[in-house]
């Protein structure tokens, strides 16, 4: 038997007059207890108290350590789905160049319209002994002449140099990646790359933490390029480097923006992990 019952076995068993007594004792007891005044408040804190500096328990130092872990594998994640992607654009590159037939074409022209420019040059020659009687028509062949010799061909792009882009980002050669695709943006690349390109070189910017330019980047494609596969994952890097800024408030616009823009499962799950933690942190 415990001891409850065992008590209200020997109530049970009192002869009345102990019974009455027991409870008369019982209720005053009570009716003391209920007549106890409440604690007094504590003495508000001094001003030193107020800025005194405590340093984290190792309890706070274990939390911030799992939480920083949490933001690492949210970042290992985003350069998996940025590889992911990668893979998927090399294969509609090698696409693309298999069907692009008309660069023979586009020599041929080129090949006509420079032996147009060194016909035309020729005849200038020729017309130069004949200037007094032909002045005329001299003048209005040089002017044209000179519009031919003022076109100027655009640069070339090369796979290999975005290539060779990719393979420093993979090597994490940052600084370097990011100097050859400033090259590769000379050489007027497709425009199917060029999210892709202003996506490396934000996520370049952010691993050697030079956090405005990476921004710059990201926020081309959000405003240029809504309809590449590389919209929704600017939202999200922008949203790791917002919190790393300690800009939350921002972070979390920017990563709401995305989710109502029907990003991919993948990325709903980032997203929403990233959002949880910032919340968690704030």
């Amino acid at each position: 038997m415990n001891p409850l019952s065992c008590l209200l076995y020997k109530i049970q068993n009192m002869k009345k007059p102990y019974f009455s007594t027991f409870f008369l004792i019982l209720s005053a007891f009570l009716s003391a207890c209920a007549q106890t005044p409440p604690p007094t408040q504590e003495n508000a804190p001094s001003e030193a108290e107020i800025h005194a500096w405590f340093p984290p328990t190792q309890k706070e130092l274990e939390f911030r350590k799992l939480h920083q872990k949490e933001l690492d594998l949210i970042e290992g994640d985003i350069e998996a789905l940025f590889f992911e992607h990668e893979k998927h654009v090399l294969m509609e590159n090698e696409l693309r160049d298999s069907v692009a037939q008309v660069d023979p074409k586009i020599a041929e022209l080129q090949a006509k319209t420079n032996a147009e420019i060194e016909a035309l040059a020729k005849k200038r020659q020729d017309t130069v002994s004949e200037l007094d009687s032909l002045k005329s028509g001299a003048d209005k062949l040089s002017k044209r002449i000179e519009e031919y010799e003022s076109i100027k061909p655009r640069p070339e792009f090369s796979p290999a140099d975005y290539t060779r882009g990719m393979t420093l980002f993979k090597e994490r050669e940052y600084q370097k990646s990011v100097d050859q695709f400033l090259l590769v943006l000379k050489q007027n690349p497709p425009q199917a790359l060029m999210d892709n390109i202003h996506f490396a070189m934000g996520s370049a910017y952010f691993k050697i933490k030079n956090y405005p330019k990476a921004l710059d980047h990201l926020n081309r494609i959000v405003s240029e390029y809504p309809q590449g596969d590389k919209w929704h994952m600017s939202y999200v890097l922008m949203g790791l480097i917002h919190n790393t800024m300690g800009e939350k408030s921002k972070a979390i616009y920017g990563l709401d923006q995305a989710l109502k823009n029907n990003p991919p499962t993948p990325v709903i799950r980032l997203i929403n992990r990233l959002i949880r933690l910032i919340d968690k942190d704030a």
